[in-house]
């Protein structure tokens, strides 16, 4: 219509205007700032001189193509950088040129006019890029970047682009493995992935001898890291994270003396963490974070003395805190947390550069150090579950900088200190053995967050009531495990005995197939109360709460689901058999059963595996998560299994009346309501408490009640109906017997 032309021509409008800027405004394309060229330099000719020297430039037949590639000639970004890059204005003009014409880039016609090239920047390209054989025209380039766009697999004639000194592949969708004539590249310098779907990493990378940054992260690999990395002694920067790699860490790194960056982050590597990262004396920053590493923490760290960073939180780690950390006297942050570490902190760690501490989540014991009160650096004070014992330190007081203090879920006790109330930060002492009230001070602080919930000061603000706030205990775990178990074994006898009997009228009245459809789901509602546990227990590690946090929206929300479409599915036709005014003729089929139930189920996988991506443990304890994609598809999942529990209420509703002998009808509606109830009761529970022991034990009691209440009222009735029935026909024949006599 109208507003489609107009809307056309507006865009060609735009389109024109900037293609004239583009072509006549020379100046506004050569308008670099000094700070960003200073980022860059190439040694001849530099990019400077490019841009003052029109000598340099090649002399083509369409001087649009020309400016076009002087708007890729521009500095590139900070290697060193590994987020969002910050293109100066002149890159910007290739994603704006093919957003307004076709959505293409015109790569062959712009290498042919470009063979001069330094930098080729392609940001945000719509449709997938092909990088065409041609490439290798490009002798001179220095500098190739694809930022936020789809890439096709590369060509082997790269290895060709001898003078090639950056890579950076950020935000990208990759998939496929690099071509093996990378490692052709002598003069490359930086390699940057990011988004990559390969099978392996290429061992040929380990010909690029003068290398000194690479980075893989937020990609999928799925294999081990080539012992050929041993060979790239000019890296200074070598970050793995979040790139799903297995396999162990190696020993051989220790070879790579030039290191200061060295992440081995968020992947599922397993075993010790080699001593031999003691050789790399000149690190700052070091990560291992999010793993599965095991073992103790290697003494040897206390020779990094040019160390900044220290995070191998969330792994297996056991043991105790060395001693020899207290070395690195310029560490100023450290991060232990989410591990098994035990024994008392020691008091060497009082290193006056630390502006954060993270021991939360362990088996520490003994006193805070009075050590660590003298830190005037410190930001970020992270003790939260563990077995401290004494009392708050008044010292913290005195550190004007402390951000956050999180000593909650311990064993400390005595009274609040006042000084506490001199601080501007985030205070949690809940979960301890406190007494006394809090103090004026704090009171009087309008500033300071205080959060004293179960912590046993007697305040109002305070909450206590008996709720179990600290993690999950064995003895309560065996408990919902025993309760569990036998919930199960009871749904196995009960499915056993109407699949034996399923051409019995008494069991044919229900149906044997919703009778084990339904069994089914509150099997997986049951199996669902197994990982959430684990993810509870003291001592479980941070892979297992990870995978636990997973399992436990597939489990959970599929069965209430097969639950629920079940008793939708088996009502619905009979609602319409017997609030038939036309009479007409209505067909009603077992294997109906299953369609509606294939297709509820596959909605609520679809949400489940969305929960589970982004279910990971990643607070302390628990599968608690605050993600918005995490809450926009709990939502959604739970009011979509909300409507199935109204529907599924209304239907026994309206054939409340129906004979019992047809169809068991109000036997079924009156578990149906019962369900409805408690998982509303749940949902209620689930949304006012943010505490997972509360949320745990309410499940529990809520697929308890259900199980029971489904079971008992149906099928325990009618394997009851059924016992006496033989029992009847035993008496009948023998009473036949003694007549016949």
């Amino acid at each position: 219509g109208m507003t489609v032309r107009l809307l056309r021509c507006f865009v060609y409008l735009l389109g024109s205007i900037f293609i004239i800027i583009l072509i006549f405004n020379e100046q506004s394309v050569h308008n670099i700032p000094t700070s960003t060229t200073q980022i860059y330099t190439p040694k001849k000719p530099d990019v400077q001189t490019i841009s003052s020297d029109k000598s340099y430039i090649p002399k083509v037949k369409s001087r649009s193509v020309l400016k076009l590639n002087k708007a890729l000639t521009c500095p590139p970004p900070d290697p060193g950088s590994i987020a969002t890059f910050s293109y100066p204005f002149m890159c910007v003009g290739v994603p704006l040129f093919v957003a307004f014409f076709g959505n293409y880039f015109p790569f062959v016609d712009f290498i042919d006019s470009t063979q001069q090239t330094l930098v080729l920047s392609l940001y945000q390209i719509r449709h997938s890029i092909t990088i065409p054989t041609a490439i290798s025209k490009m002798k001179s380039l220095r500098y190739f970047s694809v930022h936020k766009s789809t890439l096709n697999l590369l060509p082997s004639e790269i290895g060709l682009l001898t003078n090639l000194e950056i890579i950076s592949f950020t935000e990208i969708s990759y998939f496929g493995s690099l071509p093996s004539e990378i490692g052709l590249l002598s003069s490359l310098t930086t390699l940057l992935l990011g988004g990559v779907y390969m099978p392996f990493v290429p061992s040929e990378i380990a010909k690029l001898t003068n290398l000194n940054t690479f980075h893989l992260y937020n990609s999928v690999v799925r294999a081990s890291i080539p012992t050929e990395m041993i060979l790239l002694t000019h890296l200074t920067s070598f970050r793995f994270s979040d790139a799903k790699l297995t396999g162990t860490c190696h020993s051989e790194f220790g070879r790579l003396v030039n290191l200061s960056t060295f992440f081995i982050d968020s992947n599922s590597m397993f075993g010790p963490i080699p001593s031999e990262i003691g050789l790399l004396t000149k690190l700052t920053d070091l990560r291992f974070h999010s793993s599965r590493y095991f073992g103790v923490i290697p003494s040897e760290l206390g020779l990094l003395k040019e160390l900044l960073t220290l995070d191998g939180g969330y792994n297996n780690l056991s043991g105790t805190i060395p001693t020899e950390i207290g070395q690195c006297v310029k560490l100023t942050h450290l991060g232990l947390n989410s591990n098994s570490i035990e024994g008392t902190i020691p008091s060497e760690l009082g290193l006056t550069a630390l502006t954060a501490i993270f021991f939360s989540n362990n088996k520490l014991s003994g006193s805070l150090p009075s050590e660590l009160c003298n830190l005037s650096n410190l930001r970020e004070f992270v003790f939260f579950f563990n077995r401290f014992v004494g009392v708050i330190p008044s010292q913290l007081g005195r550190l004007k900088s402390l951000e956050s203090v999180y000593i909650e879920d311990n064993l400390l006790s005595g009274t609040v200190p006042s000084e506490i109330g001199l601080l501007f930060a985030d205070v949690r002492v809940g979960g301890n053995r406190l007494s006394g009230t809090i103090p004026k001070e704090i009171k009087e602080n309008k500033i300071i967050k205080f959060g004293c919930d179960y912590s046993g000061l007697d305040d109002p603000s305070c909450k206590s009531s008996i709720v179990f706030v600290t993690k999950l205990g064995v003895s309560y775990f065996i408990a919902g495990m025993v309760f569990i178990g036998l919930a199960i074994f009871f749904i196995a006898i009960v499915a056993f005995l109407i699949t034996k009997h399923r051409n019995n009228e008494i069991i044919k009245a229900t149906n044997y197939k919703f009778g084990l459809v339904t069994l089914f789901g509150f099997f997986l509602m049951c199996l669902s109360i197994i990982p959430y546990g684990f993810s509870l227990l003291e001592n479980t590690d941070q892979y297992t709460r990870d995978v636990a946090c997973s399992a436990f929206p597939y489990f959970v929300l599929n069965g209430v689901t097969i639950v629920l479409s079940g008793i939708i599915a088996r009502n619905y036709p009979l609602w319409r058999v017997f609030d038939n005014a036309k009479l007409r003729v209505i067909s009603i089929k077992s294997s109906d059963l299953f369609k509606p139930i294939a297709v509820s189920v596959l909605i609520t996988i679809t949400g489940a595996i969305l929960l589970s991506k982004d279910s990971t443990a990643h607070s302390d304890y628990g599968c608690q998560n605050d993600t918005s994609l995490y809450k926009y598809t709990l939502t959604f999942v739970c009011c979509y299994i909300a409507s199935l529990g109204v529907v599924a209420a209304w239907l026994c509703f309206k054939i409340r009346n129906v004979p019992a002998k047809y169809n068991s009808t109000q036997d079924v509606a009156k578990a149906t309501y019962i369900l409805v109830a408690f998982g509303s009761a749940m949902v209620i529970t689930a949304a006012a408490s943010s505490n997972p022991i509360t949320l745990f034990l309410t499940v529990l009691l809520a697929v308890l009640v259900a199980v029971g209440s489904f079971v008992i009222l149906i099928y325990v009735k009618k394997i009851y109906d059924l016992a006496s029935q033989q029992q009847e026909n035993i008496f009948f024949w023998a009473s036949d017997d003694a007549s016949s006599k």
